[in-house]
């Protein structure tokens, strides 16, 4: 009985460390086929995207039949002006001749020289041009075929012409590198929605939500070399590191400072407005900061990597002194001021706290800039304050008169949100909005009521401040922050339906919707996407049944005269 009683205790301990090793692996079985299920299913919604894309362009304009000039005619506006910097970067006697054309141009606004890195944002152009004078020695050097050639008939009255189709193509390898990015950002939204609802369905319905509203979230398939396309990919990835980092203990933080710095500086080296989309980012993380959802400590590294990129930026695009008159930068400037002297603000009620850091943040944004403008003698983003002003008053001028006669910066359509709501993307996000609120509300009462039932995860004050639903908070704060930018002015509603798609995403949140069974919300959401799709899969065939082919008679008659004159007559042109 004593041997017996005695081996009893010896038994025990020894079960508990094998049912803990069991759990823990079981643990990390499923984190490993979560993490593989949701990176295929990226990467299926990405090259689903990318084909999408691929084929509208051509649908749209036969791009696979078009003469050299033809192609070069088809690229129309500001689409031109960038493509001829990378044909002339590619057709260049040497590198260094096409990078100094670059830095020297005095074709563009001659007689005046510019540097069109500082003017254009066009390092996409300098880089995929360089890589297509390395692909083109590589190939030569090794024999290897890289396109095909054939004539084309254009018909009674039209000279035949001669039409290149491959990856050797000057046209085709420019826009090679637009249609992967496209995949990629599909890749992103997906990866961004199952990781905020931390579920598989909520990369479903962020991807979903995208193609059943492809024609409201991009237009690359029929504008591929303008700045959002190179760009725009970046600033998802950005989005879902800041994302990250609200949602993270504070130990990983760290980890997430350096893919922020580059992905926050690719966004802004490729594209102009990446200011003002970094503007409402910091205004969104300093709203979920100053509703008490996180600290300094994270608010601080946000900040720190979007200043860092900033000043990159500055030095990359040769000393833009527009980066540093922007809003964007004096708002770092004055939030960074603000943190240091939190710990005044601290002390105050937090109904009274909001306002105050409010409106000094508002009044220091805007003194900074004016004095910074003064001090560098800096006008030339004038322009962008007076089309705001034209909007909400009768001013006029040139500039505003230019820009408010296009559609695309007119305010928002109804006809765009009609689409939205048809789709149930504008319902969706309502949805979840009002959950959220809910929930929040609901806690923080609660807490208030009784802060003995805190969780113990929970830091209630300190620079590591964090709560529950910081994550989702802040997606929800960005996705109406660019809905405000959208509304303003019609063309950036590109930022607009991405980011509510993610915003959608939460439906699928079982953290957010914990008071329904798990069963039954996925059948909700089953509902939702057929439901949607009704709609949604309707825009997507009328994109499908688009079919076009570019021809321009005249301007190619009278590009072909120009090319044939002397140099007067080119100089001219």
């Amino acid at each position: 009985m004593a041997k017996k009683a005695k081996s009893a205790p010896d038994k025990s301990p020894k079960s508990k460390p094998s049912k803990n090793i069991g759990q823990k692996k079981a643990f990390f079985s499923s984190v490993t086929k979560w993490g593989v299920g949701c990176f295929l299913l990226a990467a299926i919604s990405g090259f689903l995207n990318k084909f999408h894309v691929e084929v509208l362009f051509e649908n749209d304009k036969h791009f696979s039949h078009l003469s050299t000039m033809e192609r070069d005619m088809a690229f129309r506006t500001e689409m031109g002006l960038y493509y001829s910097y990378y044909k002339d970067m590619v057709d260049a006697e040497s590198w260094w001749d096409g990078f100094n054309g670059m830095i020297n141009d005095d074709v563009s606004e001659h007689p005046k020289t510019i540097n069109v890195l500082k003017r254009f944002n066009l390092w996409p152009e300098l880089f995929w041009g360089t890589v297509k004078r390395i692909f083109n020695h590589v190939t030569k050097a090794l024999d290897i075929r890289t396109q095909d050639c054939w004539q084309i008939n254009r018909g009674e009255g039209k000279t035949p012409v001669q039409s290149c189709e491959g990856i050797g193509d000057d046209h085709y390898f420019y826009v090679f590198p637009i249609w992967w990015l496209t995949g990629f950002l599909m890749f992103a939204v997906f990866v961004y929605g199952a990781t905020v609802s931390e579920s598989i369905w909520g990369g479903l319905i962020a991807v979903s939500c995208y193609f059943f509203n492809h024609g409201e979230a991009t237009r690359v398939m029929w504008t591929p070399p303008l700045r959002e396309s190179w760009s725009f990919p970046f600033l998802i990835i950005q989005l879902f590191l800041v994302t990250k980092i609200i949602a993270s203990n504070s130990s990983a933080n760290s980890s997430l400072f350096i893919p922020l710095v580059i992905f926050t500086s690719l966004f802004m080296i490729t594209w102009q407005f990446a200011q003002f989309a970094l503007l409402t980012q910091t205004a969104s993380v300093m709203a979920t900061y100053l509703l008490g959802f996180i600290g300094t400590g994270k608010m601080g590294l946000i900040v720190k990597g979007q200043t860092v990129a900033l000043a990159i930026n500055y030095v990359l695009q040769c000393g833009n002194s527009m980066l540093l008159t922007s809003f964007f930068a004096s708002s770092l400037l004055s939030v960074t001021i603000l943190l240091h002297l939190d710990s005044k603000f601290e002390k105050l009620n937090t109904l009274l706290r909001i306002p105050i850091w409010l409106v000094f943040w508002v009044a220091g944004t805007i003194c900074i800039k004016y004095a910074i403008a003064t001090a560098l003698q800096v006008t030339d983003d004038s322009h962008i304050f007076d089309i705001f002003r034209a909007k909400f008053s009768t001013y006029k001028n040139f500039h505003t008169q230019l820009y408010t006669c296009a559609k695309e910066f007119d305010f928002l359509e109804w006809e765009t949100v009609e689409k939205l709501t048809k789709t149930l993307l504008i319902p969706g996000v309502l949805v979840v909005l009002l959950v959220l609120g809910s929930l929040i509300l609901y806690r923080e009462y609660n807490w208030w009521k009784s802060p003995e039932s805190i969780p113990s995860d929970v830091v209630a004050s300190g620079p590591e401040k964090t709560r529950p639903l910081a994550a989702e908070l802040y997606t929800c704060i960005q996705g109406l922050a660019f809905t405000s930018l959208a509304i303003m002015i019609m063309r950036l509603k590109l930022f607009m339906t991405p980011q509510l798609c993610i915003v959608a995403s939460l439906l699928a949140s079982p953290k957010l919707f914990s008071f329904i069974p798990r069963e039954r919300q996925i059948s909700i959401l089953i509902i939702f996407l057929a439901v949607g799709g009704f709609t949604g899969v309707d825009n997507v065939r009328t994109q499908w049944k688009k079919v076009g082919e570019y021809e321009n008679p005249q301007q190619e008659d009278l590009l072909e005269f120009i090319r044939d004159s002397g140099k007067i007559a080119k100089d001219a042109a």
